[in-house]
């Protein structure tokens, strides 16, 4: 194999890790003790810990009550609370 090739199968390489790991990180964003192995794993490889700002917010929309106010709820709903 010529050395061009090994290069841009290396370049592939170290972008689908990269891909892997900011992928990894987003499900690990609310367990500290992943993220602590994620980065330790990202600094083996000479990247840096994908930043969480990029990743989705803790309260997704899916989390948002459906009366329009941005609050979560404290309670849960009626309907589970009539049994």
């Amino acid at each position: 194999m010529i050395r061009e090739q090994r290069q841009e199968l290396e370049r592939i390489h170290r972008a689908h890790l990269w891909n892997r790991l900011k992928e990894r990180v987003k499900r690990a964003q609310l367990n500290p003790s992943l993220l602590a192995l994620l980065a330790r794993e990202a600094f083996e490889l000479g990247f840096p810990l994908p930043s969480l700002s990029d990743q989705p917010q803790v309260n997704s929309p899916a989390e948002q009550p459906q009366d329009g106010s941005h609050h979560r709820r404290t309670r849960p709903p009626a309907r589970w609370r009539e049994r």
